[in-house]
């Protein structure tokens, strides 16, 4: 091949890579505690600021092989990220409210008049407070001037540090909790009525903070573009799980990054700054309860738990035996970012390749309220079954049975001879929808017999739901198949195991168990935290579903790239 073909051939193939490459958008949730802010922290340094550990010498493992791959690629390619921090954009439209209007909030929310007075004052001191304004009026920044695009990027990503710790120490002259509690509050307003103040329910502001964040990544793009540098961008942090999708369904580069660690280590560092009582208000906050999700404050609040569901990562931010060690979680991100810019450098880890297996079986799950998959797993991480929470097989899952159905005596296979004698009065009691025949708008009428159930009898026991759990559907599938023995196996599920299926794992002499979201109760204190032989429970770190494929599926294969590569740079020697 002659050296001009090769030369541009090499140039095509970089160019395959340049879209992957020259633009990364990184969101970060988790509880607060987790490290989503020391995550971004190591984000944003610069090459020769990041903290690597040195690839073991000789190496052992494939683990240790496939991270001295990152580690020669992160030192070659690493870019440092810019971070857009949410707090920072509720601010900046509390910046761009009636000074009067914003005063008569913070009254009316318990913020005494010292503080309002110091915070009216740090409003009056700022040069440029009309930048903001435009900021957040203008629905296409096409709209800017040139000029404009410069200072409200400067702003945002070059002077907003001091203007926020002044804030901060302004609140918690009052309490630790005071500043955290008013931009929760103004943070939900936004999304609930696309001002601060307000919570006037406006289905129309839904998206204002992701819209928000949206316009910051193309006006820092915009500023940027004649210096053909890249954009990488962090989000510190997403709090609501349709924040999350509205950005994934824009930027095919988008990752939601779930920090996680353990309850320990999270209280450790919360412990730090906040007392027992401030620590549980801020955890029932990012955690709401079902009677608070029944509501239109399931659309604008906070809610970590959906969030984590929706992570294409899972980094466990476990404690460090040093002080301020954030090596692995350095690690674990900087893999991820060269598997950003070049998908398929390394194949995943068994851990992951198995939780990808739980993950596409929980979709197979029949349950209308929540959607678990397993999988087990010999030592070796070979799987041996798979399970999904469903009802047994033979009968209807609650996503395929229609109310309507069960209330004009049509397809009785579906439901129970007590559904259809005893229940179907109080079903038609419960639910008198005015809809189609057998859906809403297209919706199929499904119904779930447990919530139904105990609604109508309130009974002193909550009645069991039709379906069996993921575990147990799992654990079921290898007694159905011969009874494989699964002693010292692995245990991968979507969701840490409940009370009855962690005596099953306990009973079956499962050895580990990789989970990704705490599943509330006391299993994990009460049930595999005794005796002598308990399994090890273990957080998730990987990247699973849809991440999964974008990371790791190579754009071209391995051998035809490197040969090429390699090829037109000898012919230039």
């Amino acid at each position: 091949m002659e050296s001009t073909e090769k030369k541009l051939l090499a140039e095509g193939i970089s160019s395959l890579y340049k879209h992957r490459d020259d633009f990364i958008v990184f969101g970060l949730t988790g509880r607060t505690g987790s490290g989503c802010s020391t995550a971004a922290d190591q984000l944003v340094k610069s090459a020769d600021k990041l903290v690597l550990g040195q690839p073991a010498s000789p190496l052992k493992t494939n683990d240790e092989r496939k991270y001295s791959i990152v580690w020669d690629w992160t030192k070659k390619h690493w870019h440092p990220f810019s971070r857009i921090r949410v707090s920072d954009l509720i601010i900046s439209k509390a910046l761009s409210t009636p000074l009067d209007d914003l005063k008569r909030f913070l009254l009316g929310n318990n913020t005494s008049e010292a503080v309002v007075s110091s915070v009216v004052a740090i409003i009056e001191s700022i040069d440029g407070l009309s930048d903001y304004s435009r900021f957040w009026q203008a629905t296409n920044i096409e709209e800017l001037e040139q000029e404009e695009i410069h200072r409200i990027n400067d702003k945002f990503f070059n002077g907003f540090d001091a203007l926020r710790k002044r804030f901060r120490d302004c609140f918690e002259i009052e309490s630790n909790t005071s500043y955290t509690t008013i931009m929760q509050l103004a943070g939900d307003n936004l999304r609930r009525s696309g001002s601060v103040i307000s919570n006037e329910c406006i289905p129309e502001q839904l998206f204002s903070l992701p819209s928000a964040i949206n316009r910051l990544i193309k006006i820092f793009r915009k500023s940027n573009r004649n210096s053909g540098a890249k954009s990488y961008f962090v989000i510190d942090a997403i709090r609501h799980p349709f924040e999350a999708i509205f950005l994934r369904e824009r930027y095919s580069s988008f990752y939601l990054i779930g920090v996680t660690t353990d309850e320990l280590s999270r209280k450790k560092r919360l412990n730090a700054r906040y007392n027992d009582e401030e620590i549980k208000l801020i955890s029932e906050k990012e955690y709401p309860t079902d009677d608070l999700l029944k509501s239109y404050s399931f659309l604008v609040t906070q809610n970590i738990g959906a969030c984590l569901q929706q992570a294409d990562i899972l980094i466990n931010n476990k404690e460090s035996a040093l002080e301020n060690d954030f090596s692995e979680l350095t690690e674990n991100l900087a893999k991820y970012v060269a598997l950003a810019q070049h998908p398929g450098l390394v194949p995943p880890t068994p851990i992951e390749r198995c939780m990808q297996i739980a993950m596409t079986a929980k979709l197979n799950s029949g349950c209308i309220s929540r959607q678990v998959g397993a999988a087990i797993s010999g030592n070796d991480y070979s799987i041996t079954a798979i399970g999904w929470n469903s009802v047994p097989q033979g009968q209807v899952p609650c996503s395929l049975r229609n109310i309507q159905r069960l209330k004009n005596g049509t397809d009785k296979d579906s439901f129970s001879s007590y559904e259809q004698k005893e229940f179907r009065k109080e079903i038609s009691k419960l639910h008198e929808w005015k809809c189609d025949e057998y859906s809403f708008n297209g919706r199929p009428l499904s119904y779930c017999f447990k919530s139904s159930y105990n609604k109508a009898k309130k009974p002193k026991t909550q009645v069991q739901p039709r379906s069996l759990h993921a575990e147990e559907n799992a654990f079921l599938q290898i007694v159905k198949n011969g009874g494989i023995g699964i002693k010292n196996g692995f245990l991968f599920t979507t969701a840490s195991p409940c009370e009855l299926c962690s005596k099953k794992a306990y009973q079956l002499g499962i050895k580990k168990i990789y989970y990704i979201e705490p599943y509330p109760g006391i299993a994990n204190d009460h049930i595999l935290d005794c005796g002598s032989e308990k399994p090890e429970l273990i957080l998730f770190t990987g990247a699973i579903g849809r991440a999964y494929i974008h990371l790791y599926h190579p754009l071209l294969s391995q051998k035809d790239e490197l040969e090429i590569l390699l090829s037109a740079s000898a012919s230039q020697i």
